[in-house]
């Protein structure tokens, strides 16, 4: 079988620091780069376009899945990757991407997505260990929903029930909630913003209270935090299930930093009935 091409989609905003360490770490195994510019004010522009990309210039129009989707418009690939600019893939690993996707395995059990294992670098030398979906064949009607934390395998399963998401044994690195990163860019009040429009748009989707109370901590709104972590957790319905054990998570988390441990107590047995082998859960219980 033939090797795949792939397009590599990119949204960066006054990224001329980052761009080229993520942009060296796909070079050899991308066939085309679409960048899509939201209005830079730095040498992003002219670097990107140094660099052989194609540069697509757009005003922010307050969505991800506005400009993502732009970017899909022009991909040409077999295959589309996104990454963002503070994210970088393992070179050493990077190179057997192509021939993992010419795989039998990859028709015969309809795979249509690829998750890779990303490594997010933390304050105080933590990483955290995530999977996240990052790939996708090149169809027109998979597309990117929602104003921030956008999804495409929403529209992915409305048009194919049956796909699977498979993953690969290649690593992402990320630093992108280092604090200096999160300041640089003003990602919090920039998601809060989205967040709250989101919350008006569709009062009922509860990842969107889960999200909002993520930023929320960060901000050190504690009680407010934990009314949208709440909320999210009241009727979660068709909540993914990796967002619902971390909302779990996090509402014990931010009760720890209240000082609030009989609720902690109390909120942890049944976290922990739903999710056995979750450590962190039975970690912040002993702590309470």
């Amino acid at each position: 079988m033939d090797q795949p091409s792939i397009s590599l989609c990119m949204i960066v905003r006054n990224e001329e620091e980052y761009l080229p360490k993520c942009l060296g770490s796909v070079m050899r195994i991308v066939d085309e780069i679409i960048i899509v510019d939201t209005g830079s004010t730095d040498g992003t522009v002219a670097m990107a376009k140094a660099l052989g990309t194609k540069v697509i210039e757009m005003p922010w129009e307050d969505s991800f899945a506005v400009a993502r989707n732009r970017g899909l418009d022009e991909a040409t690939g077999d295959w589309i990757l996104w990454l963002d600019a503070d994210e970088e893939m393992d070179v050493n690993e990077a190179n057997k991407l192509k021939e993992l996707l010419t795989r039998d395995a990859i028709w015969e059990q309809h795979i249509e997505g690829i998750q890779f294992y990303f490594c997010n670098d933390l304050e105080g030398g933590r990483v955290e260990h995530i999977c996240l979906h990052r790939m996708v064949r090149n169809r027109p009607e998979y597309r990117f929903e929602g104003r921030v934390h956008e999804e495409i395998l929403p529209s992915m399963l409305e048009v194919n029930p049956d796909m699977q998401v498979g993953q690969v044994d290649i690593h992402v690195y990320h630093d992108g909630y280092l604090a200096k990163n999160i300041l640089r860019q003003d990602k919090i009040s920039r998601n809060r913003s989205l967040l709250l429009q989101s919350l008006e748009e569709y009062p009922n989707h509860r990842k969107y209270h889960y999200y909002l109370g993520i930023e929320l901590y960060r901000m050190n709104e504690l009680e407010s935090a934990l009314e949208h972590f709440n909320a999210a957790l009241a009727d979660p319905g068709e909540f993914p299930k990796t967002l619902l054990s971390s909302a779990h998570k996090h509402r014990l988390v931010t009760l720890e930093t209240m000082g609030r441990y009989r609720e902690m107590v109390q909120y942890s047995m049944d976290s922990i009935a739903l999710f056995p082998d979750f450590t962190d859960l039975y970690h912040l219980r002993g702590s309470a």
